[in-house]
């Protein structure tokens, strides 16, 4: 698992800081924004929906890569706290 920092643009001119998480899983790479997740998935963790949560984080292209890639119940408690382990490194537990 990689987390790099990378910002992006901003409509207004102010360049805000965007916290890109790599995670390195199964031999795949899944990214996201960690100042993109919505409080929704947050509410999903917090309630014990962590597919759910997984599902939202990762948006539905990299969801479906996933499902295709690692289609057993017993990847998704592994890929979870990579998951956790990532936004972790980056001050959101």
């Amino acid at each position: 698992m990689t987390t790099t920092t990378k910002a992006k643009p901003a409509p207004n001119g102010v360049q805000p800081s965007a916290r890109m998480v790599t995670i390195d899983y199964g031999g795949h790479t899944y990214s996201f924004d960690a100042d993109e997740i919505s409080i929704e998935a947050l509410e999903n963790f917090e309630d014990g929906q962590y597919i759910r949560a997984c599902r939202s984080i990762l948006g539905p292209e990299q969801w479906a890569a996933y499902k295709a890639r690692h289609p057993r119940a017993v990847d998704v408690n592994d890929f979870v706290n990579a998951l956790l382990r990532g936004t972790a490194a980056l001050g959101n537990s």
